[in-house]
């Protein structure tokens, strides 16, 4: 098993299923590992801004949270954001069905990102507190 690192992104080669039944991709950031497991805490980026800010990249309230990322790169060729309301932790089997993409995003970046998802009031006590050490972890700012 490739073990889950914060600022690695991962494919979905079936995240959801489109109006003619087909499997579509998504692809995930990695926020926050579960130190001793192969679980993490994921989060899907998405090209459709549907009420996300690119000035300030944190969006935070109404009608949408997340994070801008600009265009990461690689398979990433759009502009893009870090959606918070796709969080979700998983599990080491699901880990196991994803794809890893040679593709990181840089760390001050990472750490921007995870800044403002701690101050978004959607994530759990849970979810929180991975984030918090994973900040404490890369010597966020």
């Amino acid at each position: 098993m490739i073990p889950l690192v914060p600022g690695d992104i991962w494919c979905h080669h079936a995240y959801y299923r489109d109006a003619q039944n087909n499997c579509r991709r998504k692809y995930l950031l990695v926020l926050s590992d579960v130190p001793g497991s192969g679980d993490g805490l994921v989060a899907v980026f998405t090209t459709k801004s549907n009420g996300l800010n690119t000035n300030p990249p944190c969006s935070l309230g109404n009608p949408r949270e997340g994070y801008y990322v600009g265009v990461p790169g690689g398979v990433l060729t759009q502009e893009s954001w870090v959606a918070f309301d796709s969080l979700d932790f998983l599990d080491e089997i699901e880990v196991n069905s994803l794809v890893k993409v040679s593709r990181t995003i840089p760390t001050p970046l990472l750490c921007r990102v995870l800044r403002c998802l701690l101050q978004s009031s959607d994530i759990t006590n849970l979810q929180a507190r991975h984030i918090g050490n994973t900040v404490a972890r890369l010597g966020c700012p």
